[in-house]
């Protein structure tokens, strides 16, 4: 998706107890951070791509401030849960996707639209027009005369403005529900939400499934979603499956540490390629020098198998 040339800034700003938390040092650091989520490549996420961390001092930087500043900061917005940050420095702002969705009518499909809409109603203006004055000229109807007949034409030069107008106002004043909360848009962007978030809740519970279960924290919807950009849910779910069959990596190595979390495996796209393609060709693993053959199923799959997946989703305000 394109940079957006906007955000929302919600008139609740001035009110909201979170923001009255703030100092002024620390607002202009919050301002600053949503203009840069709306410009960065993975919405929402301050990185300098996906999975590449801004360095402290270049962050400063870009937030117009000291890096003493923008770390208090940051530590304020963590404990506010404004923001979540990952082990690799990536900055997630919360519920971020939910307040600042695209406008259908800022979509260049819908300005091309529109273009589209008032080019034909001036085109079969303009048929209707040359007809009329042919007829006219038949009948020996002098030009004056028709003036009264034009006048529809003129009202036809405004019709791109009335039209942007009609569609900045069905944006300006979404659907709500009955408790008052908005509504996304009814556009195919809808549609295309829908199932990115069924996608992103498939492989979760695959994870849960195979390894072991975890809440669904921003943190990790935004992992899961970014790696969605370039693999399918098959190709995820065969990188966790993956990751259950190397028995090093969930915890039997040497520090008896578990690496197999939803950060590591979707830390980036490279990362996630090579757990898709890790045993391609290959039984099993080696650990000693000897061949292991994987596990039929992992323990951490068989105690998830009963588990009611919906208390760890994770509902962050």
């Amino acid at each position: 998706m394109g940079k957006m040339p906007w955000l929302k800034l919600y008139t609740e700003i001035r009110t909201d107890p979170k923001m009255q938390a703030l100092s002024d040092a620390e607002f202009r650091v919050w301002i600053n951070l949503l203009c840069l989520a709306a410009e960065s490549k993975v919405r929402g996420v301050i990185c300098i791509d996906q999975g590449i961390p801004y360095p402290d001092e270049a962050l400063a930087r870009a937030m117009y401030t000291d890096p003493d500043t923008l770390k208090g900061a940051l530590a304020k917005f963590i404990k506010l849960r404004m923001v979540e940050i990952d082990d690799d420095g990536i900055i997630y702002l919360i519920n971020f996707d939910a307040r600042q969705y695209d406008k259908p009518s800022d979509r260049p499909e819908a300005v091309a639209e529109r273009v589209r809409r008032h080019r034909a109603k001036a085109k079969a203006e303009a048929e209707r027009r040359a007809v009329q004055e042919d007829a006219a000229a038949k009948e020996g109807v002098t030009k004056n005369d028709c003036n009264a007949d034009v006048t529809p034409l003129k009202r036809q030069s405004n019709t791109l403005d009335k039209e942007e107008e009609k569609d900045k106002e069905r944006d300006n004043n979404p659907p709500k529900s009955p408790q008052g909360d908005v509504l996304p848009p009814p556009s195919d962007a809808k549609a295309k939400a829908e199932a990115e978030r069924r996608a992103v809740q498939e492989v979760f519970e695959h994870y849960c499934r195979v390894i072991k279960p975890v809440k669904l924290t921003e943190k990790r919807k935004a992992k899961i979603k970014a790696r969605l950009a370039d693999f399918t849910v098959d190709e995820l779910k065969r990188a966790i499956d993956n990751l259950a069959r190397d028995p090093w990596i969930m915890g039997d190595n040497e520090r008896g540490k578990f690496y197999a979390t939803i950060e590591y495996v979707f830390r980036s796209t490279e990362k996630t390629e090579e757990w898709i393609n890790k045993f391609d060709g290959r039984k099993g693993v080696k650990q000693n020098g000897q061949d292991r053959q994987p596990p039929r199923a992992s323990p951490s799959a068989d105690a998830g198998a009963g588990v009611d997946l919906n208390k760890f989703l994770w509902k962050g305000t």
